[in-house]
């Protein structure tokens, strides 16, 4: 069976672009539809793109804004 190796450049690359695009969809339908989207990321850039964050740090609240 082959395999996809996950921390090939042009792997993850293509994982980033199909992730932004689907993050997209999703942001048009909660804009246009006036729908909460709920994200969790690992990611800063990825949580850079929210309207309000909530930085949790064991399971607490830490920051909000």
């Amino acid at each position: 069976m082959p395999t996809i190796d996950s921390h090939h450049p042009f792997q993850v690359h293509l994982n980033l672009v199909k992730g932004l695009e689907v993050l997209q969809v999703l942001r048009g339908l909660q804009r246009s539809g006036k729908q909460t989207l709920v994200m969790v990321t690992h990611g800063p850039d990825l949580a850079a793109l929210a309207d309000r964050r909530v930085h949790l740090e064991q399971l607490r609240r830490v920051e909000a804004g």
